[in-house]
Parts: structure tokens; C-alpha cells; sequence
């Protein structure tokens, strides 16, 4: 059974339009202009509507590891090859004891 945490109401204008509440605006990070999806699913047999940000998430961070991607061969072939090396056998054999 699904849970419900909060329910908001929404009026519609003769237009189609709703101002969503700010606490929803702030959980889905939008900001005035943003695209928003909707995921039509069957809940209960009843028909629900899923509202998702279209942004996709904040993955800066990734680019911290690019200092260890440099210089490094990226195909399919080089990382079967290091995952099979002894040095890489050694790293896993080390990082399942801990």
C-alpha cells in the first residue's frame, strides 16, 4: 500500500492553471520556468499522476575524478584488461577483507 506523506491542494484557473505550494517547488528544486514531467500510472485501480522535475541531478561532482580518468584509456577492452590484472586482484582481495 502506498504511502502518502502530505496532501496539498491545488485550485485550477479557467486557463488550466495551479501555483504549486512552495514546499512542493523547493522538494523537486524548481525554479520559475523549469519543465516538469508527468508519469500517468494506475495506483490501487484508481488513475494517478507522478510529478517529476525534468532537471536531471546534480552530478558536478563527478568532475573531481577526472584527475584519475587522465592518461588513462577509457575503451571497453583496457578496463576488462585492468579489472583482470593482478594489481586490480590484489585491490579487491585487500577491499573485501575491511
Amino acid at each position: 500500500m502506498a504511502r502518502i506523506d502530505h496532501v496539498k491542494k491545488l485550485k485550477m484557473t479557467t486557463k488550466r492553471q495551479v501555483t504549486f505550494p512552495v514546499e512542493v517547488c523547493e522538494a523537486l528544486n524548481l525554479a520559475p520556468g523549469d519543465e516538469v514531467i508527468l508519469v500517468s500510472q494506475e495506483c490501487q485501480g484508481e488513475p494517478v499522476w507522478i510529478l517529476r522535475s525534468s532537471k536531471r541531478p546534480d552530478r558536478s561532482w563527478m568532475y573531481g575524478l577526472r584527475k584519475y580518468a587522465r592518461g588513462r584509456e577509457h575503451s571497453l577492452a583496457a578496463i576488462r584488461e585492468s579489472i583482470g590484472s593482478p594489481k586490480a586482484a590484489v585491490s579487491r582481495r585487500k577491499g573485501s577483507r575491511s
